[in-house]
């Protein structure tokens, strides 16, 4: 990487912490050999007593549903599951599946979708699952309660269709049923199968489901806007073993930036990492390129402002989806080149995959809304300043 400058990346970074906009920042730069750029900026609490430092522990939300992808996929390499089989396969549950057809305030259709999702789907946010917080219809019925909440006791396998799968695109809780699918053909908890087959093999000790005492010591407090002040936020506090940390393929993980970097690295050099093949190449190879065909990855509106602002993931150029994160192939305006991919979590952590120049880098903080706008010009100042031979 003879092209990049550490010093403007950090400039970018202490910029975002010195004009308000972030309470604390990482930067991570990555190739498939070596992490070459790795730097925090600002403090973990509210006080600003301790310093933000890399591995500080952060709740990395949609970061889990990579992790989910990458597990789905090493049963496809084992031939346990079907990239093209309906998840009702593994889940007969599904089999009675519904659509919601209509909502409003006080009353919801329901019908029969024409079948279940299938694995691929699941992967490509075009299965039918969608999340309420940016779906209306989804939101008026979990708030009459016609439907089941995603988090409670038996929400997950009991929740709805948006529309037939494979119709349309939108960003959705599929990759927490492709959770469920992995229990039960592994008959093990998601923590369980990924500390085996991913975590350890990666050098992952900080991710986790769970907050232990000596993670949570370095966990980062949770910040949202008053104003043009940074105050915590009211919810999404980090606490040890808190009960509402269910183990979902879509979300709940805590991890560091350090340890996400090295599930790049491992995709970069084409599923190896420290000698051990962690998926195959042709895996990896069917990652990185369009899974959604013509659907193109549409705009979210939010339900909810308080957890999220509007957004499109495609950053206003043409993008699909991959099989675990959105693909690129026009690249970005702030540097990637065409065909490169990335991911987001709701709690205002990014990460991209550049494979033709051969490198990854992830920007993380802890702050709601999603996709707030003082977030997103600080990770594409971060984007450029690496871009840069200027």
């Amino acid at each position: 990487m003879s092209f990049f400058e550490a010093s403007k990346s950090k400039a970018s970074i202490d910029q975002s912490i010195a004009d308000g906009s972030l309470n604390c920042a990482v930067g991570i730069v990555a190739t498939k050999e070596e992490i070459v750029f790795e730097y925090a900026a600002g403090f973990r609490d509210a006080h600003k007593n301790a310093p933000m430092q890399v591995d500080s522990v952060i709740a990395v939300a949609s970061f889990t549903k990579l992790i989910t992808t990458i597990a789905a996929l090493q049963l496809v390499d084992e031939g346990i599951i079907g990239l093209d089989a309906e998840a009702s396969e593994y889940l007969p549950t599904l089999k009675k599946l519904k659509i919601l057809r209509e909502a409003n305030e006080d009353k919801v259709n329901f019908g029969s979708p024409k079948r279940a999702p299938t694995i691929r789907e699941l992967m490509t946010h075009t299965s039918g699952y969608v999340y309420p917080y940016w779906n209306r219809d989804f939101f008026l019925a979990e708030q009459n309660q016609s439907i089941e909440s995603l988090y409670s006791k038996d929400g997950i396998l009991g929740i709805p269709l948006a529309f037939e799968p494979g119709s349309m695109w939108a960003y959705g809780v599929g990759l927490d049923i492709l959770g469920e699918v992995i229990k039960e053909v592994t008959q093990l908890s998601l923590m369980d199968y990924f500390s085996k087959k991913i975590f350890e093999p990666l050098n992952m000790p900080d991710t986790k489901y769970l907050l232990t005492e000596e993670t949570f010591n370095r966990s980062v407090t949770m910040m949202q806007r008053d104003g043009k002040r940074l105050i915590p936020a009211e919810h999404y506090q980090p606490s040890v073993n808190s009960p509402y940390n269910k183990e979902l393929g879509g979300g709940g993980l805590y991890s560091t930036a350090i340890d996400y970097s090295h599930v790049l690295q491992m995709l970069l050099n084409d599923g190896v990492y420290n000698n051990q093949q962690i998926l195959s190449k042709a895996m990896i190879d069917l990652m990185f390129c369009n899974q959604t065909g013509k659907l193109e990855i549409q705009d979210s509106v939010t339900q909810i402002s308080s957890l999220t602002k509007d957004f499109n993931l495609s950053f206003g150029a043409k993008s699909h989806w991959g099989l675990g994160f959105i693909f690129h192939p026009e690249g970005t305006q702030y540097g990637r080149p065409v065909n490169s991919v990335s991911g987001a979590g709701i709690f205002n952590s990014y990460f991209w995959i550049d494979r033709k120049t051969g490198f990854s880098a992830i920007f993380a903080t802890q702050l709601i809304p999603f996709f707030d706008e003082r977030v997103i010009k600080a990770y594409q100042r971060f984007e450029a300043s690496i871009y840069s031979t200027t």
